[in-house]
């Protein structure tokens, strides 16, 4: 694990419930929609980076077979308390599932926590176990570089920033055909949105 991974998760273990309780002030309801839209009820995915598993709960109620995925034991413990199951502690770059064993991934606010010079490997692995013209939803925060972001409760978490050009194009290369997208806005940056098919 890299000390970027290893210290953001520990920050997260440490504060999981501020965290979880921030979290839960989020709303995506319009991407959860458009998600749910692109796949069959019923369909299996993974929430990657669940958290406390908000949106996993949320993804649930639109029908769909959710799992909820995180490398924070805290995060995903208060995952259950939220009366979760089947949580799943892994990294988003070697994930335990077949290749084409899922239908989906739902992806917000994750992967911008990996160093740059990982995520293709991550977008890789989210396409090994996603079937042809299964569908992604992912978000990341626009911008340049990569930065430490202090915590108001203390600790501190890394960040990757992207352009939409830069994002789109390692999509691209992974597998993954972009089907929408948009940029939203953010507390501290703007948001990129991507809704993509597996190749």
């Amino acid at each position: 694990m890299s000390d970027e991974t290893s210290r953001t998760i520990a920050s997260y273990d440490r504060f999981s419930a501020a965290f979880a309780s921030a979290l839960g002030g989020a709303s995506l309801s319009h991407e959860l929609d458009t998600f749910a839209c692109m796949l069959p009820p019923g369909a299996r995915i993974v929430d990657a980076g669940a958290g406390p598993g908000h949106y996993t709960l949320a993804l649930a109620a639109r029908g769909l077979l959710a799992v909820p995925v995180d490398l924070s034991m805290e995060l995903l413990r208060v995952a259950r308390e939220y009366g979760l199951d089947n949580l799943v502690l892994a990294d988003l770059r070697r994930l335990p599932f077949a290749r084409g064993d899922l239908d989906g991934v739902w992806a917000s606010a994750s992967l911008l926590h990996l160093p740059k010079q990982v995520l293709p490997d991550a977008l890789g692995e989210l396409r090994r176990v996603v079937r042809i013209g299964g569908a992604l939803y992912c978000s990341v925060k626009l911008g340049e570089g990569e930065s430490w972001v202090a915590t108001p409760q203390g600790g501190e978490r890394f960040f990757a920033y992207y352009g939409e050009d830069e994002l789109d194009h390692l999509l691209a290369e992974s597998g993954w055909a972009i089907s929408g997208g948009y940029v939203t806005p953010g507390r501290t940056h703007p948001w990129i949105n991507r809704f993509c098919r597996a190749l």
